[in-house]
């Protein structure tokens, strides 16, 4: 093969010895080499292995160039210094990272096209990826394209030239954008701008993708998958979801070319619905690359705390986190609708908060009541509520009253702490609030004491939104608060919750989420 194959590598041994595979099959004439450096002593053992690895596998008749850094660049400048150190000595090339692996036909459609569009100046990227879950995007083998997917892609020198990594010329991108995108995708792009701003992703494909639309090029995308990425999970920086996992094929040749070189919008907008998610107005990291890794490796229960969208949060229970970050910002499992810019909103068993955050930022006026009786849970509470800088949000201890009993929170839990927030406290029942938007309660515990012994509490509620768990051997419990909940004219949704098999406590209890609009509400 004629082509220049740049292959970046750095501390994964098992999925870079598949992706060489790949390469070694195609016996490039020129192969470029680039590695990032370790972070500690612990990764220079495995970065050293992967390099020694492919010192003995380069085993054809192949000129190899090696660029390897001495010390952690990160992913954003290996990668991108890596491309620029290749292109001093090649004119076009075709890039692999160590977790894609390629069908043979990959390397033959880039070559062929790398030759076809090579001074064709509206024509910056190709890419082996195709992410339309099997859908035809007109007549050709390929079509044109706004998004550079890199997990195989080639290029060459005269467009990577264009790559701007401090993306000096922000105000030019912006307009491309604005007349390219609708308003959603508009706002995630510039989410995205800032998340790279502020360190939250460690990305040179972002900063290529705004660098291609700054001269308005466009990419040549197969009209099937030709990579598959192997890379999924923890130990990725980016990849962690296996959502965004795809079946590779082949291409046939000879390739069939299009006659028009034009955008295919129908195929980008499914890409970013689809895809990028950009409908999704909140579905973005939250977390920093580093940070997610480090959530998942916590143990147990305790005091932890982390980032969270550029501010510090606490929090005691790892998996609890992650799984009410993915329910409550990608799935916006407690989303609803106010013609209100300062809508009520009762939170019932608020936790450490995250809910409260998801509230003030899709209606940053509203008032908050949020009641915790946990006094573990509380705690972390009072600090989110003050580190995020919540304004106009109640926070409540409440006193669980059952037959004469009385459960008190101390007040000696409130010493010393290092926030102004103050709590208050009282009994729910018998509390009759006047009209609420949004009620959410959690727990079987605090919705019987809601709905059950407190039916004017929801007698004037627009929204509720119940996390309920039941018997397995008693179903009637659900279909009892469903009835009840139709008395006072609320039309209801079940989702049965899928429980991560280390969450599970009980086997014996299914978890439902229970949406609940009242009719009069409904247009």
């Amino acid at each position: 093969m004629n082509t220049p194959i740049v292959f970046l590598v750095y501390k994964r041994l098992d999925v870079t010895r598949l992706s060489f595979e790949s390469i070694r099959n195609a016996q490039p004439k020129k192969l470029f080499i680039v590695a990032d450096g370790p972070k500690n002593n612990a990764e220079a053992k495995k970065t050293s292995s992967v390099i020694r690895f492919l010192k003995r596998a380069i085993n054809w008749d192949c000129e190899v160039m090696w660029n390897v850094s001495k010390f952690n660049l990160g992913l954003a400048e290996r990668v991108s210094s890596g491309i620029s150190w290749a292109f001093n000595f090649c004119d076009q090339a075709i890039i692999i990272e160590d977790d894609c692996i390629p069908d043979p036909s990959f390397y033959k459609f880039c070559e062929e096209l790398l030759v076809r569009y090579k001074y064709e100046n509206r024509i910056g990227c190709i890419t082996g990826d195709n992410f339309q879950d099997g859908k035809q995007r007109g007549n050709g083998s390929y079509y044109f394209s706004d998004f550079p997917h890199c997990w195989g892609w080639a290029t060459w020198k005269r467009a990577w030239s264009e790559y701007n990594h401090e993306l000096s010329n922000w105000n030019k991108i912006l307009q491309v954008i604005k007349k390219r995108f609708d308003q959603i995708s508009y706002k995630y792009w510039i989410t995205i701008k800032d998340m790279l701003d502020n360190g939250d992703v460690d990305s040179w494909a972002y900063r290529w993708t705004f660098s291609l639309w700054s001269k308005r090029l466009l990419t040549i995308t197969p009209n099937v998958n030709l990579v598959k990425n192997i890379g999924f999970g923890t130990k990725a920086t980016h990849s962690k979801s296996l959502e965004y996992q795809y079946p590779r094929y082949s291409i046939d040749f000879p390739l069939n070319h299009p006659s028009v070189i034009r955008k295919n919008s129908t195929a980008d907008n499914y890409t970013l619905k689809n895809y990028f998610k950009t409908q999704r107005k909140l579905s973005v990291n939250r977390f920093s690359a580093e940070d997610f890794v480090n959530i998942n490796n916590k143990k147990g229960l305790g005091c932890y705390r982390t980032k969270f969208i550029n501010k510090e949060l606490f929090y005691h229970n790892p998996l609890s986190l992650l799984s009410q970050n993915k329910e409550i910002f990608e799935r916006e499992i407690y989303k609803f609708r106010s013609n209100k810019k300062s809508p009520i909103i009762y939170d019932i068993g608020a936790d450490i908060g995250l809910s409260l955050i998801y509230f003030k930022r899709i209606f940053p006026l509203s008032k908050i009541i949020a009641i915790e009786h946990d006094k573990f849970r509380l705690k972390f509470l009072q600090h989110n509520v003050h580190s995020f800088g919540m304004k106009n949000v109640d926070l409540q201890n409440y006193l669980i009253t059952k037959g004469g009993n009385r459960l008190l929170t101390s007040n000696n839990l409130f010493n010393n702490l290092d926030t102004k927030i103050k709590v208050s406290q009282i009994e729910l029942e018998g509390l009759n609030p006047g009209s609420i938007d949004y009620l959410k309660v959690s727990s079987r515990e605090n919705i019987n004491l809601i709905i059950n012994k407190n039916p004017d509490f929801i007698k004037n509620t627009k929204f509720i939104f119940l996390e309920y768990s039941y018997k397995k051997n008693n179903p009637q419990e659900l279909t009892n608060i469903i009835n009840y909940l139709s008395e006072y004219n609320f039309d209801c949704e079940i989702n049965q919750k899928v429980v991560p098999e280390k969450e599970r406590l009980k086997d014996s209890e299914i978890k439902v989420d229970i949406s609940c609009t009242n009719r009069s509400n409904k247009h």
